[in-house]
């Protein structure tokens, strides 16, 4: 193809940029039981992987960072993981209601909606996560 490069992807899914020291401290501060957090920190930090393409194997190397996506446990993992983010959105009271009911952050897994009335509601919320993220 004379030099072409494929596009680099825009979009990299949110369980892959899961930071373990992070994600083990948020476990730890909701006094999850030392024998399955040893559990956790093993599954994770010693993870091997090797890309398999038309019947050739890549090198073995070491998986550094992320929650595995399709894993039983990665959702549950995950939403621990934003669950700070999550609060700081409801606790600022801007988006959507349904009755009483107040809707501005759906989330499950690595996938979160923000709901709001107004731009100015989106804008809102997108800075609180903005200012989260830093």
């Amino acid at each position: 193809m004379g030099g072409l490069e494929p596009p680099k992807p825009s979009y990299v899914p949110a369980f892959d940029r899961v930071n373990y020291c992070k994600l083990f401290t948020k476990l730890m501060s909701r006094n999850i039981p030392p024998k399955y957090l040893r559990l956790l920190l093993n599954m994770y930090t010693s993870s091997v992987a090797r890309v398999s393409w038309n019947g050739i194997f890549s090198q073995s190397f070491t998986v550094e960072n992320g929650v595995r996506q399709g894993g039983v446990v990665s959702p549950v993992l995950f939403s621990l993981y934003i669950d700070g983010l999550l609060q700081r959105l409801w606790d600022s009271g801007v988006g959507c209601f349904i009755g009483s009911v107040y809707v501005g952050p759906l989330a499950y897994a690595d996938d979160v909606a923000l709901l709001a009335p107004t731009p100015s509601a989106m804008r809102r919320l997108l800075q609180i996560c903005e200012n989260y993220g830093k």
